[in-house]
């Protein structure tokens, strides 16, 4: 599964770019017109249907979760980086 909303997982969870988290929502918050939007819709969906397990995360991605319980809850925190300002 290659989405946006993968790509942007993928490096928010990179140890190497962990400081780099807040130019990711910048580039988020300044995409083109609908695109910003368009990764919430999608981002919700992902975590609405919780389709992807922690493997394949991990296969498309550098990232480990122990568990799919785990990777949500660390793709609920997340979204709440992302689009609601909220822990990182």
């Amino acid at each position: 599964m290659e989405s946006a909303v993968i790509r942007l997982l993928g490096a928010y969870f990179d140890e190497e770019l962990a400081g780099s988290r807040p130019r990711l929502r910048n580039s988020l918050d300044n995409a083109p017109a609908g695109g910003r939007e368009e990764v919430r819709a999608e981002f919700q969906t992902l975590l609405r249907e919780r389709a992807l397990t922690a493997e394949e995360f991990r296969k498309a991605t550098r990232a480990e979760f122990d568990s799919d319980e785990e990777m949500y809850s660390e793709f609920e925190k997340a979204y709440r980086f992302f689009f609601e300002d909220g822990p990182s």
